[in-house]
């Protein structure tokens, strides 16, 4: 909530959310009371067809079924358009509401005061609005001058930064020199620099290590595989003389 709500406001809100809970509350009770009145209609409408059929023969049995279905489908139809009522009433007093704050919205002027829009909700007259508070002459003299030098400085050019004057020339150059001798300092250090390849990391090492030991291990155990496969179905070579 905002903090600079006025006594009025406060009590016009206050009363809006009583009334909100009121109806609410209200519109629940009638709601059960419907649902009720529905139930205590369908139990009596079943025991009266249920003792009709229980003092007459049993020859009537499919007449009985028949009665109690379309009873009860009575009943089930009757609450559910009881509570597809109740959400269009709802959605019925949404759009007059609506249509009520147009219609108040069209004769007042473009800016609303808060106190105005709370008092229609609440069927209550708004407080006055208070006029603006007196300015002296002094203050008026003095607004009037700084909004008039506000727009001399809003009209005024932009001041641009000064260009390096013939002064700042030698300066530049003896950079530009100090920078070509470093330049030449590096290029002589990296004369006798040879590019090589880069030695081999302990992580790359260990990788190739892993790998050769997987190679070594898929051989043992393709040679297992070798050594116990079945001879062909021809009878193996006699060495004997």
């Amino acid at each position: 909530m905002c903090d600079d709500l006025s006594p009025w406001e406060q009590d016009a809100i206050a009363a809006l959310e009583a009334t909100f809970e009121q109806v609410a509350r209200r519109r629940d009770i009638e709601a059960q009371q419907s649902l009720m009145k529905l139930e205590k209609g369908f139990r009596e409408a079943a025991m009266a067809i249920a003792q009709l059929y229980s003092t007459q023969s049993r020859e009537n049995y499919q007449a009985f079924r028949t009665a109690a279905c379309k009873l009860t489908d009575f009943y089930k139809e009757s609450k559910d358009s009881i509570n597809s009522e109740r959400e269009k009433s709802k959605e019925l007093g949404r759009v007059q509401r609506d249509q009520e704050s147009v219609k108040w919205l069209r004769s007042r002027r473009r800016m609303i005061r808060r106190e105005e829009m709370l008092g229609k909700m609440a069927n209550r007259s708004p407080p006055p609005c208070l006029p603006p508070p007196a300015v002296s002459p002094m203050e008026r003299q003095i607004l009037t001058k700084r909004s008039n030098f506000d727009l001399r400085n809003r009209n005024s050019p932009q001041r641009r930064s000064p260009r390096p004057g013939p002064s700042s020339q030698p300066c530049m150059h003896r950079c530009s020199t100090n920078c070509n001798k470093e330049l030449s300092n590096i290029q002589n250090t990296l004369d006798d620099f040879t590019v090589s390849s880069p030695p081999r990391t302990e992580k790359t090492s260990r990788k190739r290590a892993l790998q050769l030991f997987d190679d070594a291990v898929y051989d043992y155990k393709r040679q297992k595989i070798n050594e116990f496969k079945p001879y062909p179905h021809h009878e193996p070579p006699n060495d004997e003389f």
